[in-house]
């Protein structure tokens, strides 16, 4: 569970990342709410939809981890 960790915190592994938070449920979100839809309702996956999505999903993660300030912890 050390990189789950490491993925949810700040550089320093113990003040936990709202940015990396929100991205890693949002992420989880949309990949579920995917599957609901091909699995539950039997819609087609479109994968240039979800991948264009995505992408923007990851873009915008980069560009806040980016801007966000450096906790000093």
């Amino acid at each position: 569970m050390t990189w789950l960790n490491n993925l949810l915190t700040e550089s320093d592994n113990t003040t936990p990342c709202i940015v990396r938070i929100v991205a890693a449920l949002g992420s989880a979100n949309g990949l579920g709410l995917t599957a609901f839809d091909v699995v539950v309702r039997h819609v087609h996956f479109d994968v240039q939809a979800y991948g264009v999505g995505f992408g923007a999903i990851l873009a915008a993660v980069g560009v806040a981890l980016k801007w966000k300030p450096e906790s000093k912890a």
